[in-house]
């Protein structure tokens, strides 16, 4: 089964991009392999190997970044944490907020959902479908995606009880809300500017390894869909 060089550009570009590769790197690899296929009309599989493997050629996606990739998320995850506490606190605005167990267990699930899910999971995926062109039979990802789904909901349910049990009645460190609610700002300001690029027309946003935006582009697109 012949391979399209669309998909096989596009899926080259999104390795390439996993691993680290710079954007004029990227655009030159593929200007390559465009070059060579359109030169000898040879298969891009035939010629280069999956994307996935040519892309570990060039660039091969290495611990540290990985590890850097889903600890950026650490301050966003923080910061919606803190924002979802200081709005559901009862204390004023002036006082201190006693945080527990159960505030470090939404801490930990809203970080797994926005920064390790993505380059776990999602990269599982990428990595699955860039492996596989040419073939004439495709794996479906949703068993995946629901059996992932399952697992994390266990997991969250089992931190969410142990945290609530063990510090429910014991403080672990007590804050002002109004502080939360500036850690709120700031962490979502944070996840706007790193994260994927938004969408108002109801698609998926971009994964995170996608090309990053101007900060007005993303504005742009997060309002206006322009």
């Amino acid at each position: 089964m012949s391979t399209s060089r669309l998909d096989y550009i596009r899926e080259l570009s999104e390795q390439l991009r996993i691993n680290g590769a710079p954007e004029a790197e990227v655009r030159d690899i593929v200007a390559q392999v465009e070059d060579h296929v359109a030169a000898t009309g040879e298969d891009p599989v035939s010629a280069f190997g999956q994307p996935v493997d040519y892309a570990r050629q060039w660039r091969p996606l290495s611990r540290r970044r990985w590890a850097g990739q889903v600890l950026l998320w650490t301050l966003p995850a923080a910061g919606v944490a803190s924002g979802v506490t200081a709005l559901l606190a009862e204390q004023r605005w002036g006082e201190s907020v006693p945080l527990n167990g159960s505030d470090v267990a939404r801490f930990v699930t809203i970080f797994c959902v926005v920064g390790l899910m993505p380059w776990t999971v999602g990269l599982f995926e990428s990595r699955r479908r860039a492996s596989r062109l040419g073939e004439s039979t495709r794996l479906s990802p949703w068993p995946l995606r629901f059996a992932v789904i399952g697992v994390f909901a266990v997991v969250v349910g089992l931190l969410a009880w142990a945290m609530e049990a063990w510090g429910a009645s014991s403080v672990l460190a007590e804050v002002p809300r109004w502080l939360l609610a500036v850690l709120g700002v700031v962490g979502l300001g944070a996840g706007f500017l790193t994260g994927p690029s938004p969408n108002s027309s109801g698609h998926a946003p971009a994964p995170p390894w996608a090309p990053r935006e101007a900060w007005k582009t993303r504005v742009r697109r997060a309002f206006i869909n322009r």
